[in-house]
């Protein structure tokens, strides 16, 4: 990226690399929270019926 000057007391490199570590943090978290749905084991793992 470009060396461009900002008002934060920290380089700009700096920066980029807290945000990116922020962001891979909450959607790390945001993954670890969802719920995937659970998969029948009764049901066959292939279709019965054929759509046409």
């Amino acid at each position: 990226m470009n060396e461009t000057p900002t008002l934060f007391p920290i380089t700009p490199s700096e920066f980029w690399k807290q945000i990116r570590t922020t962001i891979e943090e909450v959607v790390a978290e945001k993954l670890s929270q969802q719920n995937f749905p659970q998969t029948n084991s009764h049901l066959p793992d292939k279709a019965l019926l054929k759509a046409s």
